[in-house]
């Protein structure tokens, strides 16, 4: 069995003309509150741990209060590749995160 660890998000470019709110889910699981933050924040620290086998989803989701939350994109983690890795969520020009997670055995 490995262990993610979500260590750190960072705001390259947001959706919203104001701040963003977004949520981290692991595997469907929601694992943070609503993270405000903004282009020119320092990186949110995460700080969940969870163990998991095989593959596992991260998916970025931006909390939107005027309709249905909006998917950012999705990441997985491989139990396979331990190490220090960058999610890249920017499958639109309008916004662009970082997720930093660790796998490890």
């Amino acid at each position: 069995m490995a262990l993610l660890t979500l260590k750190t998000l960072d705001c390259i470019k947001k959706q919203d003309v104001f701040s963003d709110k977004v949520t981290v889910f692991v595997d469907g699981t929601k694992v943070t509150g609503d993270i405000k933050i903004d282009k020119n924040d320092p990186p949110f620290l995460i700080g969940f741990k969870g163990k998991f086998t095989g593959r596992v989803p991260i998916t970025l989701t931006e909390v939107d209060k005027n309709g249905a939350d909006e998917i950012l994109g999705t990441v997985t983690a491989d139990a396979a590749k331990p190490g220090v890795h960058t999610g890249i969520f920017n499958d639109d020009p309008k916004f662009d995160y970082r997720l930093t997670y660790e796998a490890s055995a």
